[in-house]
């Protein structure tokens, strides 16, 4: 089941299908919001919100996109505290925040079944800043964490091992730091013992200065770039069109030529070696969401032979069926 609207007409949804008998068999649910410049919610629509999710029992994968409104995240996390909502069945959260205060205090007395978690991390977050997250060790038992965020470094992952270091289902998304290399992170991701998949981004995150350099140099020799749309009839693209192109060209080629890059199919093979219980190692593609995987071809000693790459996979996430 699927829901996107906005906040000011999340409430008259909710009143739409409250009543209906079909709430407690829906499985998977992805509730999408977005913001309206000249309207806000009510206080009852986080409330509604938290009602309609105590009327079904067996979703197992829930999928909660609050951007845009911090405040609505907030108040649905205290509406859920409040009414005392537990939803057992619920074993895979995607929490997707565009607060730098983000809290997962809330999850663990709500879900208390959930073994997967999918957090978005703000440029200045760190997995230990996200309020509740000191006592998710002992009240969360993950067995899957996907996080994405831009510009990470080696504390950044340091961090999920002191958390989380039984997982067997890591994914980082976004991008690193431009200037780190992705085998500086490997020293850390060895302690990962019982991983059986990794996904990782190897996208660096350029300066903003230097892919407006590049930009601009790409805009100078522009054949299709006109001031505006009143052109004459062989104007092919407008400017702001071909702003959003280059930029989007620049960015590609930061990340192609950057001086850092490493093969990937050498990445994946120490990978293996060092992580022995991985089965499939994905790198994300600068589409986003798609991705590299490699899987281990072994011998019948157990030893790793080959490894088997296919390009244009979909980039993985904690739930097969739900995602962003």
């Amino acid at each position: 089941m699927q829901l996107h609207t906005s906040y000011p007409n999340l409430l008259s949804k909710i009143l739409d299908i409250n009543n209906d008998r079909l709430l407690h068999v829906v499985q998977r649910l992805e509730i999408r919001l977005y913001a309206e410049i000249r309207r806000g919610w009510v206080p009852e629509t986080s409330a509604g919100l938290a009602k309609l999710l105590s009327y079904m029992p067996n979703v197992s994968d829930l999928c909660l996109s609050l951007t845009h409104d911090y405040k609505f995240g907030i108040s649905l996390q205290r509406q859920l505290l409040e009414q005392g909502v537990v939803l057992p069945a619920i074993k895979k959260v995607q929490y997707r925040s565009s607060s730098s205060r983000s809290s997962i205090l809330f999850l663990p007395e709500v879900f208390t079944g959930l073994d997967s978690l999918h957090l978005n991390l703000r440029y200045e977050v760190s997995l230990s800043t996200v309020f509740g997250m000191s006592e998710a060790p002992s009240s969360l038992k993950l067995r899957a964490i996907s996080l994405q965020k831009e510009g990470w470094v080696l504390e950044d992952v340091s961090e999920i091992y002191s958390f989380f270091p039984e997982v067997t289902k890591l994914i980082l998304g976004g991008t690193i730091d431009y200037n780190l290399k992705l085998s500086e992170f490997f020293p850390i991701l060895k302690r990962f013992r019982g991983l059986t998949l990794l996904a990782l981004t190897d996208l660096i995150d350029p300066p903003e200065s230097l892919v407006s350099d590049i930009q601009a140099l790409k805009q100078g020799f522009c054949e299709f770039l006109h001031d505006d749309e009143d052109d004459e009839p062989g104007c092919i693209l407008p400017r702001r069109l071909c702003h959003a192109n280059h930029y989007l060209e620049a960015w590609e080629d930061i990340q192609d030529e950057h001086a850092l890059k490493e093969d990937q199919g050498e990445h994946s093979d120490e990978l293996f070696r060092i992580c022995p219980s991985l089965e499939s190692i994905y790198f994300l593609d600068s589409s986003g969401t798609q991705a590299h995987r490699f899987t281990p071809v072994k011998g019948i000693s157990g030893n790793l032979d080959s490894v088997r790459e296919e390009s244009w996979v979909l980039w993985p996430t904690i739930s097969e069926d739900v995602g962003f």
